[in-house]
């Protein structure tokens, strides 16, 4: 007997990647079909590597539109994508790193994923990440937003 999912799991990625903007297009505005929408691409990522590597990209390229006030985790995970030399050009200018954030490297490219910041929510996150991590304030702030912003812009796709 043939699984149920074998056809699925012999889509191209391309076209994967087609349906995948379809379920995320589906729900434009931040309602409860936009929630489900997030939702439904969260399971997809769990169902192979293949479905992982489309759902990803498109879950990421407006990843603060989805924390109402601000969320670290985002900023912990982009904070991932730095390179040694970022790291330790924060850490020289005083800033602190979390033992996780400084050994951890990424999964995937996310900030060469995001092409849409919500302004307001990013500068939420920063500011959130910062009083979680007991960060000089204002320091802190400048420098992480600074490099966060670099990195957005020096890594992206477009």
């Amino acid at each position: 007997m043939e699984s149920k999912y074998s056809l699925a799991s012999q889509l191209p990625l391309d076209v994967l990647r087609i349906i995948f903007i379809y379920v995320r297009k589906a729900g434009k505005n931040p309602t409860k079909y936009d929630r489900d929408a997030r939702r439904s691409l969260h399971s997809c990522i769990l169902v192979n590597r293949q479905w992982c590597q489309a759902a990803v990209p498109i879950l990421w390229r407006n990843s603060f539109y989805y924390c109402s006030l601000g969320n670290s985790s985002l900023i912990d995970t982009y904070i991932s994508c730095f390179n040694t030399d970022e790291r330790n050009e924060l850490t020289s200018k005083g800033f602190i790193l979390k033992k996780s954030s400084r050994y951890r490297r990424s999964t995937f490219p996310y900030a060469a994923m995001l092409k849409r910041l919500d302004y307001d929510r990013f500068c939420g996150s920063v500011d959130l990440w910062c009083s979680c991590t007991d960060q000089e304030p204002y320091n802190a702030r400048v420098l992480l937003m600074r490099a966060l912003l670099r990195l957005f812009l020096t890594r992206s796709n477009y």
